[in-house]
């Protein structure tokens, strides 16, 4: 038997994962993590990633009212602070919390040759703190880059059905 995969994901994937700004990103995030549940996969985040999630989840849910000529009250407010609490206590119970401390931040300065993005190279550290199989992410740029192996949500459904059957036949 293999062990679990091990799936750190990245900010972007989170963010389309609660948020419906493109329906496309948001049903293939919503499908990856229900893929990667069903699969067994160990989910990762990293601890520097959270607070950007936070206050993206706010930012990007008042700008989608406002776009659809929602006002953005102060009740509203409140009401969108809620759902991003309400989301990162999600991410915290489908994902455990890489914690990034020094180590990783000098690790993360060692990738700027490579990735010239502290934020990214935080992540990129935060999966090989955890020696992580694959780094979930949509960004383009840093799957070109990375260090580690990435993969997009749709190519990790993908490989988990993949490495799914091909465990069933071998059982």
């Amino acid at each position: 038997m293999s062990l679990p995969q091990k799936l750190l994901v990245d900010t972007n994937v989170w963010i389309d994962y609660f948020l419906e700004r493109n329906p496309e990103n948001h049903e293939k995030a919503m499908r990856f993590v229900a893929a990667a549940t069903a699969a067994g996969a160990a989910l990762y985040t990293s601890s520097a990633t959270m607070p950007d999630l936070f206050f993206l989840l706010c930012q990007e849910t008042k700008r989608c009212l406002r776009a659809r000529g929602k006002v953005v009250d102060e009740g509203m407010a409140a009401a969108v602070r809620e759902s991003a609490w309400s989301s990162m206590r999600s991410i915290m119970e489908l994902s455990m919390v890489v914690p990034v401390g020094r180590n990783e931040a000098l690790r993360a300065l060692t990738y700027r040759d490579l990735h010239d993005d502290f934020g990214d190279d935080l992540i990129l550290a935060a999966a090989a703190r955890v020696d992580a199989d694959y780094l979930v992410t949509s960004d383009k740029a840093l799957m070109r880059h990375a260090p580690v192996a990435c993969l997009c949500p749709a190519d990790m459904i993908v490989l988990l059905r993949a490495r799914a059957q091909a465990s069933e036949e071998a059982e």
